[in-house]
């Protein structure tokens, strides 16, 4: 079976995006390959593609869900393909972003890098660099915190559908992430070794798995 990871971009934003958004987004590839075999014994071989939407005065208004669902089925519909996505869905069952067979749409949040210079305009070069890497490593925590979670939420679903017991588990999908917004139960975090580790030392972060 095959996973495919899709990071919707705009494509005057695709430099930007590759460089600093997709090496994330093809380590959590990998990590979800683990985490699909370890807790439910779905062996997919896991993929990572970049879709550029250029504008286009003979293009709609707006590039959105039918024009994914569309890719999706033009790509390989036999294929699992998640869409990372800069907009989200304007009606969905899911609060989270939307599902179908063999599909997949999260709404990705965006990271604000922070100032890399003091509040006193210094700019050296040992200041630049301690910055950059303490801003890589709150990038990391931040997209596994707002995105992976996301993710795994979204996975879940086509879990419970290759299961049959789809109408019954997404429901207790949504009141197990109730749960997580509501500050009831942490999400939980991994490292980049795919151990157990709190929150300010993750790299991967997960909704916890409903019982069934």
């Amino acid at each position: 079976m095959l996973l495919r990871f899709i990071y919707v971009v705009k494509h005057e934003e695709l430099e930007y995006r590759v460089k600093n958004d997709l090496p994330y987004i093809e380590r959590m590839s990998g990590f979800f390959k683990w985490w699909l075999n370890k807790n439910f014994g779905l062996h997919y071989d896991t993929l990572t593609d970049v879709l550029a939407v250029e504008h286009s005065l003979f293009r709609r208004l707006r590039f959105g869900l039918s024009d994914l669902i569309e890719h999706h089925r033009k790509k390989d519909k036999t294929a699992y393909h998640v869409y990372l996505a800069y907009f989200k869905p304007l009606i969905s069952d899911c609060s989270i972003g939307y599902f179908v067979d063999n599909f997949g749409l999260i709404q990705w949040t965006d990271y604000t890098p922070t100032n890399l210079y003091n509040s006193k305009g210094d700019n050296t070069t040992t200041n630049a660099n301690s910055s950059t890497n303490n801003d890589n490593d709150k990038r990391i925590r931040f997209f596994a915190i707002e995105n992976c979670t996301k993710v795994s939420h979204i996975i879940l679903h086509e879990v419970g559908r290759r299961r049959g017991i789809a109408n019954k588990y997404n429901e207790l999908i949504h009141e197990e992430w109730n749960k997580h917004i509501s500050k009831v139960k942490e999400f939980e975090y991994y490292n980049s070794k795919y151990k157990r580790v709190d929150k300010d030392e993750c790299v991967f972060a997960t909704m916890s798995i409903p019982a069934y």
